[in-house]
């Protein structure tokens, strides 16, 4: 059997989008892999460190990217999507706290956005 130069060229591209498609895939899911892992271990690291200690119940960013070994940058983007952590201002940072506090503290105007908007 005899295949012509078109079905040939046919058979290429087939393999080839076939190929792109299996690599865009695994990078996807690579990528959330990578995501719920680093959101699990900021999680826990903060459980770990918010309770009880000093009264403090929030983190700044940096202690965190130290503590678990990750960058400032991909802190806030894990924290920033995550449901279980939330967000705080606090005197030009950012802190993070796994406690949702924002309903009990309705004097912040700030809380009261971030509220509203989530």
């Amino acid at each position: 059997m005899q295949i012509s130069i078109g079905q040939s060229i046919l058979i290429g591209i087939c393999g080839g989008a076939g190929a792109g498609i299996a690599v865009f895939l695994f990078k996807c899911l690579l990528n959330c892999l990578i995501y719920l892992v680093e959101e699990n271990r900021i999680y826990k690291w903060l459980e770990k460190n918010t309770e009880n200690a000093d009264c403090q119940y929030s983190r700044k960013t940096l202690s965190i990217a130290c503590y678990n070994n990750l960058s400032v940058d991909r802190v806030i983007f894990v924290a920033s999507k995550s449901k279980r952590i939330f967000h705080c201002y606090e005197e030009n940072d950012i802190v993070w706290t796994i406690y949702d506090d924002r309903k009990a503290n309705s004097t912040d105007k700030l809380s009261e956005v971030l509220y509203k908007y989530s």
